[in-house]
């Protein structure tokens, strides 16, 4: 029953415009820490004053007035049963505290939204949706995340500006009950000289060097150090876990741990944070080189590109360029919040007295600093520009995505049968066709072994020669009549299998192959 009212209350305030533009509570928190950063890089850019006030509201779900709340509901047009039962379904509601056995006696709740429920966050966006009325500066909302800011070239001003909304703030949250933390409220300032003077609720605000906000990291220097340091760190944890149970889960569940839990970690709203400086981007790529090497199980001595080949990912540089396009087309096709499109240029605003053959869809704003040219807006711009005009025009999204990964982000899939099997043979398998098992020509290849000869047959031992060595004539023997269906075969067929055959077969083939591994006992040190 949640579902379908809330269904028809959003409906019903998305399609009339109810809601304030920058209040971002459905969306992406990216979009809305897009707007925030290119607002302080083009301000640096400028050579103005940027100045951005963190609020923090005191338990701000469990504050909501229930009266006011249906105040607000009936001033944006909502009235009759659909009011009266929103209504029912605040009032009345009880709660108690359970600690072991024992339990406190029910007590009446008389405000706050019911937390955990469908409706709950939509009721407090309509609640302090009206909080940026009289507002000077641009005031940004995400749930219970709210900041001020505003960029200007007189510190002053800048300062009477705040502390003015500041106060207005300060008078809605007395009117509507809404309690508001000047202790915990956090001023990020960006500009040369002393920052402005700010004061909330008789507390002097003393500004920060970072603050985070809707999970990135921003500092006061415009750079990136500390929220790529946090990245690192949580996904270093991530890290151990997976290097800890490498070989006791198969290399598919890996691959899916490491896809649903290591790499969002890496990449999170990483298009805003992608002008960070080449030493934190090799940083980031190095955690992921490493869970490739716990996924398949290949050594330091493997280059990346056959460590990428053999994991079928991207790197994370190029999956970052794959997401600012993406982005990028969704702005073109007008698929993100207008507040977002709006920081947008198109060429056609501007139309030129001639026809050109291709023409870009955006102007490139000016830039003096690298430190903005290197931010999302410019640097995404020039990437689409650089673009094939056929893969810009693509009609639909998913038409886009397979372009761009057929033509300029190249993968290959990984073969199913590279999945199977025992762990640990797969993993010997796996390092046979990538040349870092310890055979003896593998080991003199990396200056481990003085010599690569085979100590039986006294020729080179590689990969070839395992298959052909004459102290394993017998698990050959067997080998030969498992495969015997796909004969004429060879080396190759026996490593990375045939792309003419079928999965099965392949199958077949890879588990003769293991078969062999596992009896020929050559690797059981």
């Amino acid at each position: 029953m949640e579902r379908c009212v809330y269904k028809y209350l959003y409906n019903y305030i998305i399609d009339n415009n109810l809601l304030y533009s920058k209040q971002a509570g459905f969306l992406s928190g990216q979009y809305q820490l897009l707007d925030l950063y290119h607002q302080i890089v083009q301000s640096y850019d400028k050579k103005n004053h940027t100045c951005i006030v963190f609020c923090d509201i005191s338990k701000a779900f469990d504050r909501v007035w229930h009266k006011g709340l249906l105040f607000k509901m009936q001033q944006l047009g909502i009235q009759g049963s659909f009011l009266k039962w929103l209504e029912n379904y605040l009032n009345d509601r009880q709660q108690q505290v359970c600690i072991g056995q024992a339990k406190s006696t029910l007590n009446y709740v008389k405000a706050g939204v019911p937390q955990g429920s469908v409706l709950g966050p939509l009721l407090f966006l309509v609640y302090v949706n009206d909080i940026t009325e009289n507002l000077v500066s641009v005031a940004r909302l995400f749930a219970d995340d709210s900041s001020l800011s505003s960029t200007i070239s007189s510190v002053n001003e800048l300062e009477n500006i705040l502390n003015h909304d500041l106060n207005i703030i300060s008078q809605w949250s007395k009117q509507w009950l809404v309690s508001f933390n000047p202790v915990k409220t956090e001023v990020l300032y960006y500009g040369n000289g002393e920052p402005p003077n700010l004061i909330f609720d008789d507390t002097v605000l003393i500004p920060v060097e970072k603050h985070k906000h809707l999970g990135v990291t921003l500092d006061s220097n415009c750079k990136w150090s500390t929220h790529i340091n946090t990245i690192i760190s949580s996904s270093s944890k991530i890290l151990g876990i997976l290097r800890k149970i490498k070989y006791t889960v198969s290399r598919k569940a890996l691959n899916q741990i490491y896809l649903s839990f290591l790499r969002p970690q890496l990449e999170y709203a990483c298009v805003v944070w992608d002008n960070c400086n080449q030493s934190e981007k090799n940083k980031l790529e190095k955690i992921q080189i490493e869970a490739a090497r716990i996924v398949t199980g290949l050594t330091r001595s493997v280059s990346l590109r056959k460590i990428y080949n053999e994991t079928g990912w991207l790197t994370l540089a190029e999956r970052r360029s794959y997401q600012k396009l993406l982005l990028m087309f969704k702005i073109k096709k007008i698929m993100v919040p207008n507040d977002l499109i709006s920081l947008f240029q198109r060429a056609d605003e501007n139309p030129l007295p001639y026809n050109l053959r291709s023409r870009n869809d955006f102007v490139i704003p000016q830039q003096r600093t690298t430190l903005f040219s290197n931010s999302f807006i410019p640097s995404a711009i020039n990437s689409r520009n650089s673009l094939p005009e056929q893969i810009r025009n693509s009609p639909t999204i998913s038409k886009f995505k397979h372009d761009l990964l057929d033509s300029l982000f190249k993968t290959n899939e990984v073969p199913t049968h590279f999945l199977i099997g025992s762990r640990r043979i797969s993993v010997i398998h796996t390092r046979l066709r990538n040349n870092c098992i310890n055979l003896k020509s593998d080991l003199h290849l990396n200056h481990i072994s003085d010599t690569d000869e085979c100590p039986h047959c006294k020729v080179s031992e590689n990969a070839e020669h395992f298959f052909k060595c004459k102290q394993y004539e017998n698990q050959r023997i067997q080998l030969f009549i498992d495969t015997r269906q796909f004969h004429p075969s060879n080396v190759n067929i026996l490593l990375f299998g045939d792309t003419i055959l079928s999965q099965e077969q392949n199958k077949t083939i890879i588990l003769a192959v293991h078969k062999y591994i596992k009896t020929t006992k050559r690797f059981d040190e």
